[in-house]
């Protein structure tokens, strides 16, 4: 399937990965939807070598931690009369500032 639109490819790629791809995979049948292609926002995070010393932290820490503060992993499910849903704990970054306020 492929997805055109007059609008910017970021915002097209967003709404792929935020709407479409879960509708797309909640029709049964459907064993997985990948998304590729279009624009991908992407953050860098710049780490101070001495600021990382002073606090003995190393790089591989830092990114540990932003690894494990940005997921979305299943976690259960919920059956409702003759349905089943699967559930997700998401914890996916969002925005620059969650990762600033990341401890």
């Amino acid at each position: 399937m492929a997805l055109s639109s007059a609008r910017p490819a970021l915002q097209v790629r967003e709404l792929a990965d935020d709407v479409i791809k879960d509708r797309l995979g909640k029709v049964k049948g459907v064993a997985s939807v990948n998304i590729t292609g279009g624009d991908k926002r992407e953050i860098q995070v710049n780490a101070n070598k001495s600021r990382l010393e002073a606090y003995s932290l190393s790089i591989n820490q830092i990114t540990q931690a932003l690894a494990m503060g940005n997921m979305a992993v299943p976690s259960g499910t919920i059956k409702e009369n003759n349905r089943e849903y699967a559930v997700r704990a998401m914890g996916e970054f969002k925005n620059a500032d969650e990762i600033r306020r990341l401890k």
